[in-house]
């Protein structure tokens, strides 16, 4: 083998260890890059430090409306909220009565921080699907302003909705519900959360 092939074959060599590192390394600043990521998106930011000021039992009102003009059907209730899994979202515990009937839910709020959006999920007893919202926290006005999904089971399909919490302090806070009927959207529903 002439030291002309054997150069060339070392050449060649060492450009493939060279790829090879260079790969490696880019594989390392991929998984470093992605990990960053992950790291950024499990972390509790001040977002989720926000929603621990209405941690513990509060007293509620109740106010429901089943149509646009309807009179209001108005009822008492407990609810408490307390932080879970590493204070990552607040689970909010209800129990009542709605229609004079007894009324529990479960609702769970967090903080996307991959999407930088509020979310939100609420099941109870009187239905069996679940609920969900997102949306953004409005400083200046301190609103909550979320919308979504719940089931309508007059239709067995989809039917949008609006929530508006207005921050009041760290002892109250109101939650307002909002729908479509025939086109015409209004209030189907208003809670107002005082600390007990």
């Amino acid at each position: 083998m002439s030291s002309q092939s054997l150069f060339a074959r070392v050449l060649i060599v060492a450009m493939v260890v060279a790829v090879s590192i260079v790969q490696a390394h880019d594989g390392d600043h991929k998984m470093n890059e992605e990990m960053k990521a992950w790291m950024s998106y499990m972390t509790p930011g001040e977002s989720h430090k926000a929603m621990q000021m209405h941690e513990g039992r509060f007293t509620t009102k109740m106010m429901s409306w089943e149509h646009p003009g309807a009179e209001a059907t108005e009822s008492q209730g407990t609810c408490e909220n307390s932080m879970i899994l590493g204070g990552r979202y607040m689970k909010s515990v209800y129990s009542g009565t709605v229609m004079q009937m007894p009324f529990e839910g479960i609702g769970m709020q967090g903080y996307d921080n991959a999407k930088k959006k509020y979310v939100s999920i609420w099941i109870d007893n009187m239905g069996t699907g679940i609920a969900w919202s997102e949306g953004s926290y409005d400083a200046k006005s301190k609103m909550l302003k979320m919308s979504g999904m719940m089931t309508d089971p007059t239709t067995n399909g989809d039917m949008p909705f609006r929530s508006v919490v207005e921050m009041k302090g760290k002892d109250s806070y109101v939650m307002e519900m909002f729908t479509k009927k025939n086109g015409q959207e209004f209030k189907m529903l208003r809670i107002e959360y005082t600390r007990a």
